[in-house]
Parts: structure tokens; sequence; C-alpha cells
């Protein structure tokens, strides 16, 4: 599974707008565009554009994003329409920037600034991309261990990612204990309640008065025909 940030910590004077923690991805150079929009490259290539106000709703720090909550405490519709950027340079690799008129002067982790560049913030980018395939290519599905599923969260992002990835996934070894099939799925989500209760329990019925427990196709209710 890509992850959106790593091990390393953000350095006490540089924290970033979220919790997650990123890599410190040092800034090659910054300068300020013609249209007054700060244009980042790093030493690959990446390169990124960022508006003065998308800056600014972002600023670490009193008055921009709280360091302790993530929380925003800037109302947007208090931003001087007059906002542009004024000096910006380079501090370790870190992008530092003073706001005009406010004189109010930000400090940016180069990694999450990355993290932007490469778009990772997207909300599904994380998600691995669909991969088709047909009952010819795939004779066995992807298997994970159930019981390491239930106990360790790299396990379930494991899995749910061959869930994302084939639509398909079989859980080996998850045990035959009442509630296992609840718990494994309060892993993945809530679960939803209805008039057959949280879990339906499936089992071999002789004389079936239901197509659920039988090997037939479940089509659409019967309507009769108008008369």
């Amino acid at each position: 599974m890509t992850e959106r940030g790593s091990a390393h910590p953000p350095t006490p004077d540089c924290p970033t707008p979220d919790y997650y923690r990123y890599p410190w991805s040092a800034l090659a150079s910054a300068c300020l565009t013609a249209h007054g929009t700060a244009q980042l490259a790093w030493p690959d290539g990446t390169t990124l554009e960022c508006h003065p106000m998308w800056l600014r709703e972002n600023a670490p720090g009193a008055g921009g994003i709280d360091p302790v909550t993530r929380e925003c405490e800037l109302d947007p519709a208090h931003i001087d329409a007059r906002l542009s950027l004024g000096r910006i340079e380079l501090d370790g690799g870190a992008l530092e920037v003073t706001f005009e008129p406010e004189h109010r002067e930000a400090r940016f982790h180069p990694g999450w600034l990355r993290h932007v560049a490469d778009q990772m913030h997207r909300p599904f980018a994380v998600i691995p991309e669909p991969v088709p395939w047909t009952a010819a290519q795939c004779s066995e599905p992807a298997t994970r261990d159930g019981g390491a599923v239930l106990s360790h969260d790299d396990a379930l992002a494991d899995a749910l990612c061959d869930l994302a990835r084939y639509g398909l996934l079989r859980l080996a070894g998850c045990g035959t204990d009442p509630g296992t099939v609840a718990e494994m799925a309060g892993r993945i989500g809530a679960m939803r309640d209805s008039n057959f209760g949280l879990t339906w329990h499936v089992d071999v019925d002789i004389t079936p008065t239901s197509l659920a427990n039988t090997g037939q196709r479940l089509g659409s209710p019967h309507r009769p025909a108008d008369t």
C-alpha cells in the first residue's frame, strides 16, 4: 500500500497542516512568478505552483493551522483580498514566505509540499488501480491470512488493497467461532443493521424457502403482469 508519509517526524520549527509524517524532501528552488504564485522545484525536476491563498490557508501556526489540533483557525472570508507573497526563500530545503499586507511569516515542510506535487493528497491517491481479470486468468483468488487481518493493521491494509485491486478476496484461517464474521466485518467498516440482523447465518437447507439458500441466481422480485 502506498503511504502518504514516512516515519520521519516534522521538525519542531516546521510542522505540517495534518497528522501525517513526511520525509524531508528538500526543495531545490523557489521563486515568485509574474502572476504572483510561488513556483517550487525539487532536485528531480518535480515542480509545484502554489497560489498565495492556498498557502495562507495551510500556513501552520497561530492564525492558521493550529499546531495541536491541526484545525484551521482562519476564516477564508476574512482573508485580505490584497493578499500576496512578499519574501520567498528556502531554509534548509523548507519554504519560507511572507504574506502581505499582513507581514506574516510562514514556514512549510518540503515533504508535505512534495506529497501535494505528487498528487498524493487526493482522496483516492492511496487506493490501487483496479485490475481486470477473467476466470481463466484467476484460477485462485487473492488470499490473505484471516487471523493476521484481525490482529494487524498492516495485514488489513494489504487485504483491502487486494480487494480494491481485484474486487475479490479470500481470507483463510478465520476460524468458525460465533461472531467471527461480525468481527471481520467490523475491521473493514461500520456494520449496518437490517431486519435480518447484523449478520445472516447461511447453511445447508434441505427444503429451502428462499433462493438465498440455493445455488440459483438471485433475480429481480417477481411482479404479476398488469391486468
